[in-house]
């Protein structure tokens, strides 16, 4: 792309939408984009949404109602994609209700951030950089930070009458360890100094992985590698 456009991230919910969003930014980032913090500066404005409880899409819809309103007051039209838990959650109906967002992206998608990003923009899609190349670097930009969250699996498989997350997230699945471990040596080398696991059900990592790994071995691992 000739020029850089901005991107800005707006991110609710728990400790996992964190990590998604720096995977996004870091996405982006090689793909050409600026990320900035002030949303009045960027071209591109994504809002990482939680929908696990009412309150929780109850705030997302007033952040981005909020931002939409924001771009009226200051006559200036950057693009508004959604992302997360509640395009996962709700897909069309959501789609149909907020006419004025101009993408959605769901959390089994949000590897394709850079290519979604780029359409919307209308720029040159041949350089995004789409699933293929998550990461070894994909979180650079938390090198200055001293701690960081991994995430070790995603879903559930528990299916709680209360509980969303096996609907957004799907069924339950555990990383592998050379990936987890790639995240963290790639973290530690940009001067992180604690990392902390994190995933909807930590204590069952790894039983649906080749020679069923317990969490008790991820850790015995990362301590051996980083005592």
């Amino acid at each position: 792309m000739s020029a850089k456009p901005t991107v800005s991230f707006v991110t609710l919910g728990c400790a996992k939408n964190e990590v998604d969003s720096d995977k996004m930014k870091a996405r982006l980032a090689r793909a050409g984009f600026t990320v900035v913090d002030d949303t009045d500066e960027a071209s591109l404005i994504v809002v990482n949404t939680c929908s696990f409880l009412a309150s929780a899409v109850d705030e997302g819809l007033e952040v981005i109602f909020d931002l939409v309103r924001a771009q009226v007051g200051q006559k200036r039209k950057a693009k508004i994609l959604v992302a997360g838990c509640m395009p996962s959650r709700y897909g069309k109906d959501l789609e149909s209700e907020l006419v004025e967002v101009d993408g959605f992206l769901g959390a089994a998608e949000e590897e394709n951030i850079a290519q979604v990003a780029c359409e919307l923009l209308d720029l040159e899609t041949s350089g995004c950089i789409t699933c293929d190349d998550v990461a070894k670097d994909a979180r650079k930009r938390t090198q200055s930070v001293g701690s960081a969250y991994v995430k070790i699996s995603d879903g559930c498989d528990r299916f709680c009458s209360y509980c969303m997350i096996p609907y957004i997230r799907g069924r339950y699945h555990s990383y592998p360890l050379d990936e987890i471990m790639a995240e963290v040596d790639e973290l530690v080398a940009c001067g992180v100094h604690e990392i902390v696991f994190i995933g909807q059900d930590t204590g069952i990592w790894g039983h649906d992985l080749p020679d069923s790994p317990c969490t008790a071995d991820l850790i015995a691992h990362a301590a051996e590698q980083y005592p």
